[in-house]
């Protein structure tokens, strides 16, 4: 009789275990739900860090221009910092973003669209702006709709007071090996924009357009 009713009492101690099973996974549920979110919102904010301050940078960019009523010179000052020397847009894409002086280390693929050593600003007569970024979804990706452009769709430089107007004219693929060939007239002054091709690992995307006009703003 003494075993039987030992036997009794051990059941109801594992009833009474398995009776706060739900409560734990309940718990355990939330936890990891809250975790999960927490996650989520961080990639979300990290995500979007650039693009807020990217759009700061104009704004300040624009702001400066209008209340100093001059042109913004290149300095040795400006090169160590984030400010934006120049502009970028493309409309049909609905892109618009900042390039920084080519010799901060700012001026970098990995961080935004990169101004190519070797480049000449919109005002030097018959140079060439040679501009690379990302294709691809990351938050560093600004010429990740590079694809949907037409020849004939415009594209702005503003600089140093002036808005300049360039038409795009020709796009041709290049083999992805470190140096790319630039086909464009060296009598005119032109915008050449890099990017890696969409759905594709081993080739790049050239875009070549030629000023048109320019204008103040």
């Amino acid at each position: 009789m003494e075993k039987l009713k030992t036997e009794k009492i051990n059941q109801k101690k594992i009833k009474k275990k398995k009776s706060k099973n739900p409560r734990v996974l309940i718990f355990l549920g939330l936890f990891l739900l809250i975790i999960g979110i927490g996650i989520y919102c961080y990639n979300l904010f990290e995500y979007s860090k650039p693009l807020v301050e990217d759009k700061e940078l104009i704004d300040e960019f624009f702001n400066e221009e209008t209340i100093n009523n001059k042109q913004i010179q290149t300095s040795v000052k400006q090169s160590t910092s984030n400010k934006y020397i120049a502009i970028l847009e493309i409309p049909s894409i609905s892109l618009k973003t900042g390039l920084v002086d080519f010799k901060f280390s700012g001026n970098n693929v990995d961080k935004r669209v990169q101004i190519i050593t070797g480049s000449q600003m919109p005002n030097v007569e018959n140079g060439n702006l040679i501009l690379a970024a990302h294709s691809g979804t990351s938050n560093i990706s600004y010429f990740k709709n590079l694809y949907k452009m037409q020849e004939g769709n415009e594209i702005y430089i503003y600089y140093s007071g002036t808005k300049y107007v360039y038409v795009l004219n020709n796009i041709y693929d290049v083999n992805k090996t470190g140096e790319v060939e630039i086909k464009r007239d060296p009598n005119q002054n032109a915008l050449t924009l890099i990017t890696c091709t969409r759905n594709s690992n081993t080739k790049q995307t050239v875009y070549i357009a030629y000023l048109k006009n320019k204008e103040q703003y």
